[in-house]
């Protein structure tokens, strides 16, 4: 058995990679709340403290539908710490830029052969803020402006260089990213505490990842959820929310998960976020194993409790899947993501975009 297989699957990674670039790798289902663990479900939200020994993932359960986003908490053993409001806010015609960069490596090993498959990319996005409602909900459209791409899809083919700005350096694999550039591919309704409330998709609803619904990708890449209620240093919150699997070519099944966020600390208005996804399914296929591998991540994010602003995020991912291709067969997938908020960008109207 050769490596062909892999060599199939890179291309639909890099295009949800892509897709990617116009937000984040955040794990947001759409309008699904955050959830709370089973021992505050019925009681006020407590937090986490360091030395409480953590709840195991079989005991947490997804909380029911329409249940009201609450911190994690134990029992107070000191006196109470200053707690922070984190939402974002919405201001109409604010226009916010971010800076991407990500790496990626899928190594593939079937017996005494290995095959590697890089990818690299930098790219620039943008959000407006086309009006806000009373809530403070933000009606945002988002756009890619610009791409740079190095592709390998394994040891023994070329690499291939796409940069969106150089018409020399556009081959005709990845030349339909052209049509994406500089124009909005989204209007999403987005609550103060980060959920998607609607997701409208522009120009060319074809453009989505071919394996996801038409939230799913937006779900995944916008903005980080925020608790509802105000936290402290130490307090955790969790967000449940189910993505979409094939198991064939035509049927799909959801797939329950779970990402962990804890206020590690506040310094001069900035908050540090960590947090971590999990799978909550139990899942014995491998098959669906690789379309979950670059699902379970790591992070952190820093965000500007003042402005409402996402500064900086990072996430990470380090998985292997073992037999995916047949006995003695291996991927693993090595990812670095991040995105920070380009300077002087947190206030400018969409007049300015045009300048770009």
């Amino acid at each position: 058995m050769d490596l062909c297989l892999p060599r199939l699957i890179l291309p639909r990674l890099i295009t949800v990679c892509l897709f990617a670039c116009l937000g984040n790798w955040a794990g947001m289902a759409a309008g699904a709340p955050l959830q709370t663990d089973s021992a505050a479900a019925t009681s006020p939200a407590q937090a986490d403290k360091p030395g409480t020994p953590a709840a195991q993932p079989e005991a947490e359960q997804p909380a029911a539908a329409g249940t009201d986003s609450q911190p994690d908490t134990k029992p107070d053993t000191k006196p109470d710490t200053k707690k922070y409001k984190l939402v974002y806010q919405f201001h109409p015609d604010q226009v916010v830029r971010y800076q991407v960069t990500h790496k990626m490596t899928i190594t593939n090993q079937f017996n005494d052969s290995t095959d590697i498959a890089r990818n690299k990319s930098e790219s620039r996005k943008s959000f407006r803020v086309v009006s806000v409602d009373e809530q403070g909900n933000g009606e945002v459209e988002v756009q890619l402006d610009w791409v740079q791409m190095t592709s390998r899809s394994s040891d023994s083919q070329p690499e291939i260089v796409f940069k969106s700005d150089d018409p020399d350096a556009q081959p005709a694999e990845f030349r339909h990213i052209l049509k994406s550039l500089g124009k909005p591919q989204a209007r999403i309704q987005i609550a103060p505490a980060g959920q998607i409330r609607k997701v409208k998709l522009l120009n060319n609803p074809a453009q989505a990842p071919k394996n996801q619904p038409e939230t799913d990708w937006a779900n995944e890449t916008i903005l980080s959820p925020m608790p509802d209620e105000p936290v402290a240093v130490g307090d955790s919150w969790k967000h449940n929310y189910e993505v979409s699997v094939h198991t064939t070519n035509t049927l799909k099944t959801p797939i329950s998960m779970m990402c962990k966020y804890t206020l590690t600390a506040v310094q001069d208005g900035k908050a540090s976020i960590h947090f971590k996804t999990s799978v909550l399914s139990p899942v014995n296929d491998s098959s669906i194993s690789i379309q979950l591998i670059q699902r379970e991540t790591t992070g952190t994010i820093e965000f500007d409790i003042d402005r409402g602003l996402l500064l900086n995020r990072k996430v990470d991912v380090d998985r292997t899947v073992i037999n995916p291709f047949g006995s003695t067969s291996s991927m693993r997938a090595v990812s670095h993501w991040q995105e920070r908020l380009l300077p002087d960008e947190a206030a400018t109207t969409s007049s300015d975009t045009s300048r770009k």
